[in-house]
């Protein structure tokens, strides 16, 4: 007899920088409401120090990959 396997997991992924910080609240509380239990990430493309610190220590930020620095604009990401 084998095991069922178990569900993918599913995830939400999303990038913002400093001028776009206060939307991921609206998305968060909307994923919250809706999608229980669905994790979100936030990829940093230029928050500043407090925004990263927030993001850090709620558990949702995932770093810049290496390379991706110095961009002109966010959607360049």
């Amino acid at each position: 007899m084998s095991t069922p396997a178990a569900p993918p997991s599913i995830c939400v992924v999303t990038g913002t920088d400093h001028r776009q910080f206060e939307q991921l609240f609206l998305l968060r509380g909307s994923l919250q409401r809706y999608c229980p239990g669905l994790r979100l990430h936030v990829c940093d493309f230029g928050l500043t120090d407090p925004q990263h610190q927030i993001l850090r220590r709620t558990g949702l930020l995932l770093e810049m990959p290496a390379g991706m620095a110095g961009r002109s604009h966010p959607w360049h990401y």
